[in-house]
């Protein structure tokens, strides 16, 4: 018979031994929810390329963004702030005027103050603002797919 009809068998016998009941009474029997299986495809990284971000994001702007004008090192005081700021890294400029700010900054950066101000500063003007994370591979396709999506 098997188990499950095995113990509905008993259960019903209890439940009008002790319930006074002439009919079946089922037993319930519930599944647990199977998890849901995901499948990932492994990322490899390319750490041969040991170069500075900085050094990448140059690259990549020369090459696949060539209309652009970049600037380094670019003041939040040039966008109108005042006050005591970290100035962004590179500044993307099309026809004199901001297009995207990008900061590299180390594990703690977005902590400071002086990083908040200046980040106050970019929305103020609406302009984009990307960190990318000096600790991290930072390959250049993902340079090129991230950039891609502010320019």
């Amino acid at each position: 018979m098997g188990l499950i009809n095995t113990l509905d068998t008993i259960f019903n016998g209890l439940a009008r031994f002790f319930g006074g009941l002439d009919d079946e009474v089922p037993m319930k029997t519930s599944r647990k929810p199977q998890p849901q299986r995901y499948t990932y495809e492994p990322r490899t990284f390319d750490f041969s390329d040991t170069r500075y971000v900085g050094e990448k994001l140059k690259e990549v702007l020369r090459e696949n963004f060539p209309q652009y004008d970049v600037i380094e090192n670019v003041s939040p005081v040039t966008l109108g702030g005042s006050g005591k700021f970290l100035n962004y890294t590179f500044g993307i400029y099309s026809d004199g005027k901001p297009k995207l700010l990008i900061m590299i900054v180390g594990r703690n950066t977005c902590r400071y103050r002086t990083y908040r101000w200046s980040k106050e500063v970019a929305e103020k003007n609406s302009i984009p603002l990307i960190n990318f994370l000096e600790h991290f591979p930072n390959e250049v396709p993902y340079i090129r797919e991230r950039l891609s999506q502010y320019l």
